[in-house]
């Protein structure tokens, strides 16, 4: 961003009123780098004046990054990001509940599923912390948590079906 559009930034959020991040800033909300450094994953975060509106991102070291999903506006954000300790899959943890792996090599989605019940709520009613992924990347465990706060469950454990599992 260059000088003159960060100043028309900055002269919108006083005249709004607003702050930097309702505006959908920084643009670059989290990211994580894989364990063997060939990758980086991303949120990256879109101008709004009714936040969220995200998006996830993965990038080889020295190439061009490549959009994994958009994620709904005004709906969905993704504060956590995951890797195997392989680096052969990413996970990121959307409204604290929904786990959506990818292969970082394609930006292809190979599991996409709520990690805990949603029980009709929004946001859900639980979030998993602790979120990591099991040996050989063929699943995840994690751990239930009552919203906002209260005593998190034992650590359960979701295994990729044969259906999605990265093969």
């Amino acid at each position: 961003m260059g000088i003159r559009s960060s100043a028309l930034v900055l002269l919108a959020v006083a005249l709004a009123g607003c702050q930097p991040t309702t505006l959908g800033l920084p643009r670059v909300h989290a990211s994580a780098a894989s364990p063997d450094g060939r990758f980086v994953a991303a949120v990256r975060n879109h101008p709004t004046m009714d936040p969220p509106d995200q998006s996830l991102w993965l990038e080889p070291a020295g190439g061009s990054a490549r959009m994994v999903l958009r994620l709904s506006a005004d709906q969905d954000w993704c504060d956590t990001i995951v890797w195997a300790p392989d680096s052969s899959l990413v996970g990121f943890l959307i409204q604290d509940a929904r786990l959506v792996v990818a292969r970082p090599a394609t930006g292809q989605v190979v599991f996409d599923a709520w990690l805990v019940d949603r029980l009709g709520a929004y946001p859900p009613a639980f979030k998993a912390v602790d979120v990591a992924f099991l040996p050989g990347a063929s699943g995840v465990a994690f751990r239930a948590c009552p919203r906002p706060r209260g005593d998190c469950g034992a650590l359960q454990t979701l295994s990729f079906t044969r259906q999605t599992a990265p093969q």
